[in-house]
């Protein structure tokens, strides 16, 4: 009588420095493997996706929690290597995921390597010394991958994406050859294509143009011309779609080099799938005259001169001196009050002198009379209400943790011990003028996030809440939203008569999931 087959899953995970490591190649390795093992393979998980940060691997996520959550169909996971598992930079996080996956009952076997993963003192070495090379090759990677685009730029040509309004991309050959322009989201087709930077359409180019006049010959305010281009019907072309013109836009424009004809490259770094930050300005790579400039030397000089006139040439008495005279003038302060000004710096100079508004109003003897504290009033309600579930929660389920927790955030993401993860989203009740009551639903990230979401919706008062709907997915309520009784967008959910109940209806749900 033949042996019955074991049930396995095989995680797959593209790569793209080496041709060996496509899907199909990984897929054929797997399925040898498991011929010659009595396994029988399942399911499949995959990924298209860095290796560096578990939170974009949607392959890998699904296949952790369907794990940790139980019921699962295989007893094994079959995975190419150990690079293909994740070049995580902390070898710790690695061997945290396999270990949950060993905890759980089912073993992680590594085909394509040449040691065993039966948890010996061996294997457990190579394992370790197999993690930190994966990590050590995405950071030479990276290393490489800078001083390659670094000796593009200085040879004047461009290696990002789109560069900014009034600019285009053009495809040249590995001699600089015109091809064809680029649009925005295009990519060259050959490895040898290199791409330069061009002058953008006439109307744009007249638009940059006449921009620098505005605020270097009329000294106009970066609001003020935002909203002129706007009155006149004026788009502006931002990833192939017309978006209105705003201050920070206008801003961008004055103040960039690029409108020079200078490249400028490496103003902001994300190496290694950090959290994006600045450069400063001596680390820049700046090459002069790498393209057709849009406006001249002299004009983009002006226009900084009187950029730093209103900023940095004050003193912070002069700053505060400024604004009361607007103050005097107007009757109030914002953020707008203020960028209109022809003479007051910009709110950032502001908040980049003293920290933040609010410091400067306390400074000058100002206090807000408009919307401004009814908000934050609501935000400091919002918040209340968000800790309040969440220490109810705590008191009934031990094992329940907020995945970020601060003084100043909603902890609006919950996760158990046993990896369920639950977001959490208050409703606030509001009446109609026919006095029909409806619940407002305006959280962005339980709509984005695909996780089974807790609906709190309040009572009249917004004190408390009222009742609570547990729902598998919210991607197809809109924020912001707003939710009457029985409606049809809940349908599926789960009404839980009593909070204490609410554990195992999330348990049930992420396995349904």
């Amino acid at each position: 009588m033949p042996t019955p087959l074991v049930p396995v899953a095989q995680y797959l995970r593209k790569s793209t420095e080496h041709q060996q490591y496509s899907l199909t190649f990984q897929s054929s390795t797997l399925k040898s493997y498991a011929e010659k093992n009595n396994f029988a393979i399942v399911q499949t998980y995959s990924d298209s996706k860095s290796g560096l940060v578990l939170k974009r691997r949607k392959g890998l996520v699904n296949l952790l929690r369907d794990v940790v959550a139980g019921g699962q169909p295989y007893k094994a996971i079959l995975v190419y290597d150990v690079s293909r598992w994740g070049r995580f930079l902390d070898a710790d996080e690695s061997a945290h995921y396999e270990f949950l996956c060993t905890r759980a009952g089912i073993p992680v076997h590594y085909c394509a390597e040449t040691f065993p993963n039966d948890g010996s003192m061996p294997s457990a070495i190579m394992k370790s010394v197999k993690r930190v090379m994966a990590a050590e090759f995405s950071r030479e990677l990276s290393a490489k991958v800078t001083l390659a685009m670094t000796r593009m730029v200085q040879e004047g040509l461009w290696p990002g994406s789109m560069p900014g309004y009034g600019l285009r991309r053009l495809l040249v050959s590995n001699d600089r050859t015109p091809k064809c322009p680029m649009r925005f989201g295009q990519r060259k087709n050959l490895r040898f294509d290199r791409t330069l930077i061009v002058p953008g359409p006439p109307e744009e180019i007249a638009i940059v143009k006449e921009i620098f006049r505005l605020y270097a010959g009329e000294k106009k305010s970066f609001l003020h011309i935002a909203g002129r281009l706007n009155a006149l019907g004026i788009p502006r072309v931002c990833n192939d779609s017309n978006v209105p013109w705003t201050y920070q836009a206008v801003r961008q424009i004055v103040l960039n080099e690029k409108y020079t004809g200078s490249l400028i490259w490496g103003r902001y770094t994300q190496k290694l799938r950090s959290n994006c930050r600045p450069v400063p300005k001596e680390k820049w790579i700046i090459v002069p005259n790498a393209f057709t400039p849009i406006v001249d030397r002299g004009a983009f000089q002006a226009a900084q001169s009187i950029w730093l006139r209103k900023t940095r040439r004050l003193s912070d008495e002069q700053f505060l001196e400024r604004l009361r005279s607007l103050l005097k003038k107007k009757g109030r302060l914002n953020a707008r009050i203020i960028n209109e000004s022809s003479l007051a710096p910009s709110s950032t100079a502001y908040e980049g002198r003293f920290g933040s508004l609010d410091k400067v109003y306390e400074l000058i003897g100002y206090r807000r009379t408009d919307t401004y504290m009814l908000r934050r009033l609501s935000h400091t309600h919002m918040l209340g209400l968000y800790r309040s579930v969440y220490r109810r929660l705590r008191r009934l389920f031990s094992d329940l943790r907020a995945t970020h927790q601060s003084p100043i955030a909603r902890p609006r993401k919950l996760r158990f011990s046993t990896g369920v993860t639950i977001v959490v989203a208050v409703c606030p009740a509001e009446k109609t003028l026919r006095g029909q009551r409806r619940w407002r639903f305006e959280s962005r990230y339980a709509e984005t996030s695909g996780l089974p979401t807790l609906l709190c919706l309040c009572d009249g008062s917004n004190k408390k809440i009222a009742r609570f709907v547990l729902i598998r997915n919210v991607s197809h309520i809109h924020a912001v939203a707003m939710l009457k009784e029985d409606d049809e967008r809940l349908t599926g959910g789960i009404r839980l008569r009593h909070l204490r109940d609410f554990g195992r209806v999330a348990h049930r749900m992420s396995r349904i999931s």
